[in-house]
């Protein structure tokens, strides 16, 4: 009975690690997804150096934009107007 159980566990150890060697086929659809992605990345990569490029502001540019002022916010009411006096 021993033998017996021996034999079977060797010949599942021996099975297992055999049908592990083999490559592991793709799905169909995994193989149409990778294709599809990869031709999306390549449109990606042309869309990307498409675009143009802005050039560098001249001097006079820079000089201008120190003058410029920020936006002034003024408050409609004071911030302590709000709350609720006792």
């Amino acid at each position: 009975m021993n033998m017996l159980l021996f034999l079977s566990a060797l010949l599942s150890a021996l099975t297992g690690a055999i049908s592990s060697v083999r490559a592991v086929e793709a799905p169909a659809q995994q193989v149409a997804a990778g294709q599809q992605a990869a031709a999306v990345a390549e449109q990606v990569v042309t869309l990307v150096t498409a675009r143009p490029t802005q050039g560098l502001p001249t001097l006079a540019a820079l000089a201008a934009m120190g003058e410029a002022r920020g936006l002034v916010l003024a408050s409609a009411e004071p911030i302590f107007a709000g709350r609720r006096r006792e």
